[in-house]
């Protein structure tokens, strides 16, 4: 949020279109506990003017998430 007010106070009369990646999941409870960000953010920029918001599908699979893995 702090990036899209600083730039739209640089550029005026500007239209702005922020696009989010959606995490989709095998599971219903996974795709619950990755989308939280994503949800609250759609929503504090669609209340702003001039911006729009494009929530992009990212596929995954079971094989493709490390849950607390580290290297």
């Amino acid at each position: 949020m702090r990036f899209v007010e600083e730039y739209d106070a640089e550029v005026e009369d500007d239209f702005m279109t922020v696009v989010l990646p959606e995490f989709v999941l095998d599971h219903w409870y996974a795709q619950v506990l990755h989308n939280q960000s994503a949800l609250v953010l759609r929503t504090r920029l669609r209340a702003r003017p001039d911006t729009a918001v494009t929530s992009v599908p990212f596929h995954l699979r079971g094989g493709d998430v490390e849950v607390g893995g580290t290297d």
